[in-house]
């Protein structure tokens, strides 16, 4: 059998099939395990021989695959006490739709990691040959290779939680004091990638505007942290009205602007040196 360009991709350096996605029973029950789910497709590696018949007929219609580093990256930055809040969902939303265009998600649970927020007087001012802490360093690995870097948590009386603020005074500035953010050589006149905010509160955003809690979120969280650290471009979508006991509608309604914006942004990024289809 021949396989369309459409049936036969790359990933991870290796082949799969690519096939409609029936029913996840059915799925199973042809291919005896559980497979990974992309934009309403199952895939599965390629039988033995698909690539060899795919490559003697259509061979000039399929790229080589490619390393799974040239994919964009967007780390995704959650902080939310709750293992089942509408911010995690808002993460895994968004990172399941730009999965399915093949772009590379990490997210960074910051609750669940256990990190800790609070900077201490070490890191706050470095010797010259001093590196920074172990879990700070796994993290600046993280953000200085992402295309995008998505920061979602919910405002509490008027703020981000502290273990945002912390891990930005922590990380992000760790990126200034020991190099990073200003070191990315592939990055045309040292600018960064893209940073994209989705937060949520309890009161209305109206309600936010007329105390002057969302432009002061907005010019620390998007403008500031848009020029200190030399980021492309910023955006930043609020959900109001975030209350216990949300109807699922809403909260279905919320998560289709999650994954409109996903779109979006994944549009801006283009993967590093692979030919666009």
């Amino acid at each position: 059998m021949n396989y369309a360009p459409t049936d036969l991709i790359a990933r991870d350096g290796l082949h799969h099939l690519r096939r409609p996605l029936l029913t996840p029973s059915l799925e199973w029950g042809i291919t005896g395990n559980p497979h990974p789910f992309v934009a309403g497709y199952v895939m599965f590696p390629a039988p033995s021989g698909a690539c060899r018949r795919y490559d003697r007929n259509r061979r000039s219609a399929m790229p080589e695959p490619q390393p799974l580093q040239h994919y964009p990256l967007h780390v995704v930055v959650v902080c939310h006490p709750e293992p089942d809040s509408f911010n995690l969902a808002v993460a895994h939303r968004y990172c399941e739709t730009v999965e399915g265009y093949r772009h590379r998600t990490e997210l960074r649970d910051l609750y669940r990691l256990g990190f800790n927020p609070v900077l201490s007087a070490g890191e706050l001012s470095p010797g010259e040959s001093s590196s920074p802490p172990a879990d700070v360093a796994t993290e600046l690995d993280f953000i200085d290779r992402a295309d995008v870097i998505v920061l979602v948590y919910p405002i509490w009386l008027g703020a981000p939680p502290a273990m945002l603020k912390g891990y930005i005074d922590r990380v992000f500035a760790a990126s200034t004091r020991y190099g990073g953010f200003r070191q990315r050589e592939d990055a045309p006149g040292r600018e960064r990638g893209h940073l994209v905010s989705f937060s949520s509160s309890g009161s209305a955003k109206q309600w936010l505007d007329e105390q002057g809690a969302w432009l002061s979120l907005k010019n620390l969280f998007d403008t500031y942290l848009r020029n200190a650290l030399l980021f492309k471009s910023t955006e930043h979508i609020h959900f109001g009205s975030i209350v216990e006991g949300l109807r699922p509608r809403f909260v279905g309604e919320h998560l289709v602007e999650v994954e409109e914006a996903a779109r979006r942004i994944a549009s801006l990024v283009h993967p590093r040196g692979i030919a666009e289809n």
